[in-house]
């Protein structure tokens, strides 16, 4: 029942081999392939825990309870979270015993997606606000919108330059494991 896949699949990855993504992280910064599962019409079981259930539209997806939040040894400023695997299980046993309703939740997964998702979107929605803030110095709002703009429009042509900028450790990982194939 366990298939172990060791290869790069290029976007949009394995997504379509699933039926509901699962993800009960301990620690996250944002949780990006909960949006990539979604976008690929997947439902979400993930923890109740802030980043992962900014995520969970209930209509979809379900927030699983915590059972424990801690912090690391070494401080890291965000805290980490045990996921109560009792309530884990019967939600994913839900999933199962309501299969009949999966195509419907996929179809609500992906439309949600590209309502909520969208950068193009969203980016318009937060230039909007940036407009509403009221400072006293325009040079501050300014340069708030036109970083808002340079980064749409850098980060829209090249998904690259956003992983270098953005997750600089990542980018590293990735580029070490690609010259070591060469």
């Amino acid at each position: 029942r366990l298939e172990i896949i060791n290869k790069t699949v290029s976007a949009p990855g394995l997504y379509y081999l699933g039926d509901v993504y699962v993800y009960p992280s301990h620690l996250e910064g944002i949780g990006l392939t909960m949006a990539e599962a979604l976008s690929c019409g997947l439902p979400l079981i993930t923890v109740d825990f802030p980043p992962m259930n900014e995520f969970v539209d209930p209509s979809i997806s379900k927030a699983v309870p915590v059972s424990k939040i801690y912090s690391r040894a070494d401080g890291y400023y965000w805290p980490k979270n045990d996921v109560d695997i009792d309530a884990l299980s019967r939600t994913m046993d839900s999933y199962c015993i309501n299969r009949k309703d999966l195509d419907k939740l996929k179809k609500k997964a992906r439309v949600y997606a590209e309502e909520q998702l969208d950068w193009d979107k969203n980016a318009e929605k937060l230039l909007k606000q940036i407009s509403y803030i009221k400072i006293s110095d325009d040079k501050v709002k300014d340069r708030a919108e036109k970083h808002l703009h340079n980064y749409k429009k850098k980060y829209n042509r090249n998904i690259k330059t956003l992983i270098r900028d953005y997750f600089p450790s990542i980018y590293s990982i990735v580029r070490n494991l690609l010259k070591r194939r060469k």
